[in-house]
This record gives structure tokens, C-alpha cells and sequence, in this order.
């Protein structure tokens, strides 16, 4: 795997007017005999630059939705082309390097891993991408002076506010 991105075959380079075409997707969680029904059918077909909101009542299936484009979860039926990939012809390793190049996520809960600095904490997704430590360091500083936050780059997870964090 190179720095620039994984090797991902041909259809990386498929050009498309969307770089997200969901259709018909549908989740269903089962707790014994029981089904709940949470994406049903549902189309979302997003262009190149577009920007997009998903919002709803508690429970309506918003991150539902978002785990199964964020390749964290798969749906049950439905289509699902990502940057020119049929996401359900996708292996795991491909499913992670497709995650880690074109897919960001800001959690509810932070995710940070308490006892590492801003800027370890910022700089360990560049290890899946066999980015060097200096270069990874490197590249955590620049995302954190980006965010005015430069000057909290050796604080841990617990020193930082909610919104730092």
C-alpha cells in the first residue's frame, strides 16, 4: 500500500456523477424473533462535492444509515456503489482501505484513546496507511494548527474540552 492510497483495481478509476449511489437498502436488526425493520428501500444517490445532511427523530435509522456508507455495518438488501465500487463485492482488508481514504467520522462520543496526546491521537489513522511517524507526526501538527488547537498538541484526551476533543 503506498501513501497516496491502497491499490484498489479499475474501478477506482470508473468515473461516475455520484461518488455514493445507494438504492433499495435495507436493514433489519433481529433480537430472537423478533425484526425490526430500520432502512426500507431507501435511495440516496450523492454527487462529487455535494454536501448532505441526515437528520430525523431518535431512532429513525440515522446511524443505521450512516455505519452502513461508512462501511461499518452492511445492509441487508440494496445496492451500494462507493467511488466506483460495488461495496458487497468488497473484501474486509478493501472495505478498511476504502474507510480510511475517502471516509471521515466524528463521533458522538469522541473515540480518543485516553492516555495519548492530541497529537498521537490525530496521527495514529495515518498508520493504516503506512505513513512514516515523522510524516505522520508531521501531518497531525498541520491538522491541529488547522483547528487552532496546536497549542494542545501534548494534552491527553481528559484535558481538553468537548468541543477540543
Amino acid at each position: 500500500m503506498s501513501q497516496s492510497g491502497p491499490s484498489l483495481g479499475p474501478a477506482a478509476t470508473k468515473a461516475s456523477e455520484f461518488i455514493l449511489a445507494a438504492t433499495g437498502i435495507e436493514r433489519t436488526y433481529r433480537h430472537g424473533d423478533i425484526a425490526l425493520p430500520v432502512l426500507c428501500g431507501l435511495d440516496l444517490h450523492v454527487r462529487r462535492g455535494e454536501w448532505v445532511a441526515c437528520t430525523g427523530r431518535s431512532g429513525s435509522g440515522k446511524s443505521t444509515l450512516l455505519n452502513v456508507l461508512g462501511l461499518l455495518d452492511s445492509a441487508d438488501a440494496g445496492s451500494y456503489i462507493l467511488a466506483g465500487h460495488n461495496v458487497a463485492d468488497l473484501d474486509d482488508t478493501t472495505r478498511t482501505q476504502l474507510r480510511n481514504h475517502l471516509l471521515g467520522f466524528v463521533f458522538q462520543l469522541h473515540n480518543l484513546l485516553p492516555r495519548t496526546s492530541a497529537l498521537e491521537n490525530v496521527a495514529t489513522p495515518l498508520v493504516y496507511r503506512g505513513v512514516r511517524r515523522g510524516e505522520r507526526l508531521r501531518l497531525a501538527r498541520e491538522a491541529l494548527a488547522a483547528v487552532d488547537l496546536e497549542d494542545r498538541a501534548d494534552h491527553d484526551p481528559g484535558q481538553l474540552s468537548g468541543g477540543q476533543m
